[in-house]
């Protein structure tokens, strides 16, 4: 049974970087998910987990508030399994970091900021007291540096993070480029994009979406601090296409209040050619 599951996860990861849907691919997962969970409810499968929290994933990243109520509810029963299972493996530990990461937002978006952080430190504790501190991505310690905007945080997790995985490398290094912005200290930004671009182009065909449209928000940023206004001007129309074209409603909203900012027009913005320019 494990092994069937593995093959739809497979399948499904492969199909979420292709589909242009995130509506198609939450109905895929759980189609699956009700088709599989009866057959597992005599024990804990790892790879449902996987599908309970890949779905809450995709919900969360549409930014409809409304139906996180469901991503919690996944989150949980994702949460039911990885507390009574235990490998000493990355992808365990990955997952593991993952599902409370997930969890965590949730609780933010509510405005339980105690919550939130709360659920990044005990897992975080957790993860150190199961001695995989070593294998695990630094998901959990970057939503604690986004929860408490320690700038030390994230400097140090940048400084000290052994990971080599290029997901992890570049939201690592967009968080740093963020509070480099947010300081106006463009001299290391300009260090900081170099490092992030190559990164793109190494794994580019692996990072998500909706990070790639946050990236173009973060470059809108980057170029209006420079006063260059026709490259912000690009970026702008680069995040609106994408956020537009995958219906990221909450990143729309929010690159529409940095424009209160910019005050850059808005209409006839979306082009699909320029999406993935």
């Amino acid at each position: 049974m494990e092994s069937d599951i593995a093959d739809i996860n497979t399948i499904l990861s492969r199909e979420y970087l292709l589909c242009a849907s995130y509506d198609r691919m939450i109905n895929l997962y759980e189609f699956y998910i009700k088709k599989y969970s009866n057959l597992t409810e005599n024990y804990y499968s790892f790879e449902m987990a996987k599908l309970y929290k890949q779905v809450s994933y995709l919900i969360v990243n549409t930014g409809d508030v409304s139906k996180f109520g469901d991503a919690q509810n996944y989150l949980e029963k994702a949460i039911d399994i990885i507390e009574n299972i235990f490998q000493t493996s990355k992808d365990f530990a990955a997952l593991y970091s993952e599902i409370y990461y997930l969890y965590s937002i949730v609780f933010e978006h509510r405005g339980d900021m105690d919550k939130a952080y709360r659920v990044c430190i005990d897992a975080i504790k957790d993860i150190t007291k199961k001695k995989l501190a070593f294998l695990a991505p630094d998901t959990l310690q970057r939503q604690v540096y986004l929860l408490t905007k320690d700038t030390d945080l994230i400097v140090n997790i940048n400084e000290t993070s052994v990971t080599t995985d290029l997901f992890e490398l570049f939201q690592n290094k967009r968080r740093l480029f963020q509070l480099y912005l947010q300081n106006h200290d463009i001299k290391n930004a300009d260090n900081t994009k170099n490092e992030i671009e190559t990164i793109i182009k190494l794994g580019g065909a692996r990072l998500d979406k909706i990070y790639i449209g946050m990236y173009y928000r973060d470059m809108t940023r980057y170029y209006w601090l420079k006063k260059e206004w026709n490259m912000s001007k690009i970026y702008f129309r680069k995040a609106i296409n994408i956020f537009t074209k995958f219906n990221f409603e909450g990143q729309k909203r929010m690159l529409f209040l940095d424009n209160e900012q910019y005050r850059y027009k808005t209409t006839d913005m979306v082009e699909r050619s320029e999406i993935y320019e």
